[in-house]
Protein backbone atom coordinates (compact mmCIF):
# COMPACT_ATOMS: atom_id res chain seq x y z
CA UNK A 1 0.00 0.00 0.00
CA UNK A 2 1.27 3.51 -1.02
CA UNK A 3 0.23 6.07 1.84
CA UNK A 4 1.24 9.20 2.24
CA UNK A 5 1.66 10.63 5.36
CA UNK A 6 0.96 14.62 6.09
CA UNK A 7 3.03 16.34 8.85
CA UNK A 8 2.32 19.93 10.88
CA UNK A 9 5.22 22.51 11.12
CA UNK A 10 6.49 20.49 14.12
CA UNK A 11 7.10 17.26 11.84
CA UNK A 12 4.26 15.45 13.88
CA UNK A 13 1.97 12.94 11.61
CA UNK A 14 -1.28 14.54 11.33
CA UNK A 15 -3.45 13.11 8.31
CA UNK A 16 -2.60 10.14 5.90
CA UNK A 17 -3.44 10.07 2.07
CA UNK A 18 -4.97 6.52 0.96
CA UNK A 19 -5.04 6.18 -3.20
CA UNK A 20 -8.61 5.86 -4.03
CA UNK A 21 -8.01 2.33 -5.78
CA UNK A 22 -6.88 0.89 -2.57
CA UNK A 23 -9.58 3.01 -0.62
CA UNK A 24 -12.11 1.52 -2.79
CA UNK A 25 -10.45 -2.24 -2.39
CA UNK A 26 -10.48 -1.46 1.48
CA UNK A 27 -14.53 -0.32 1.25
CA UNK A 28 -14.80 -3.49 -0.55
CA UNK A 29 -13.75 -5.53 2.42
CA UNK A 30 -15.28 -3.63 5.14
CA UNK A 31 -19.07 -2.79 4.17
CA UNK A 32 -19.54 -0.33 7.68
CA UNK A 33 -16.91 1.84 5.89
CA UNK A 34 -19.55 2.71 3.02
CA UNK A 35 -20.98 5.15 6.03
CA UNK A 36 -18.23 7.19 6.50
CA UNK A 37 -18.22 8.35 2.60
CA UNK A 38 -22.26 8.60 2.14
CA UNK A 39 -23.68 12.23 1.17
CA UNK A 40 -25.33 12.63 4.31
CA UNK A 41 -21.90 13.17 6.03
CA UNK A 42 -20.19 15.71 3.85
CA UNK A 43 -22.75 18.66 5.35
CA UNK A 44 -21.53 21.78 2.86
CA UNK A 45 -20.81 24.83 4.65
CA UNK A 46 -23.42 27.48 4.69
CA UNK A 47 -23.38 30.09 2.01
CA UNK A 48 -22.77 33.91 2.82
CA UNK A 49 -23.79 36.63 1.06
CA UNK A 50 -21.59 39.86 0.63
CA UNK A 51 -24.03 41.35 2.20
CA UNK A 52 -24.00 39.27 5.41
CA UNK A 53 -20.65 41.10 5.96
CA UNK A 54 -21.55 44.67 5.27
CA UNK A 55 -20.74 46.89 8.45
CA UNK A 56 -18.36 44.22 9.90
CA UNK A 57 -15.63 47.21 9.72
CA UNK A 58 -15.89 49.98 11.59
CA UNK A 59 -15.41 52.95 9.25
CA UNK A 60 -12.21 53.84 11.13
CA UNK A 61 -11.15 50.43 10.59
CA UNK A 62 -12.05 50.92 6.97
CA UNK A 63 -9.95 53.94 6.52
CA UNK A 64 -7.46 52.65 8.08
CA UNK A 65 -6.83 49.44 5.97
CA UNK A 66 -7.23 51.89 2.92
CA UNK A 67 -4.48 54.07 4.63
CA UNK A 68 -2.21 50.68 4.91
CA UNK A 69 -2.71 49.49 1.75
CA UNK A 70 -2.25 53.10 -0.06
CA UNK A 71 1.29 52.72 1.66
CA UNK A 72 1.88 49.61 0.58
CA UNK A 73 1.21 50.47 -2.87
CA UNK A 74 3.04 53.37 -2.41
CA UNK A 75 6.14 51.42 -1.39
CA UNK A 76 6.04 49.26 -4.81
CA UNK A 77 6.57 52.00 -6.69
CA UNK A 78 9.68 53.11 -5.42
Amino acid sequence: MSLQYISDEAGNDIAVVIPIAEWNEIKSRHSDLNDLSSPKTNIPAPKKNISDFIGALSKDAARQINSDIEKSRNEWEK
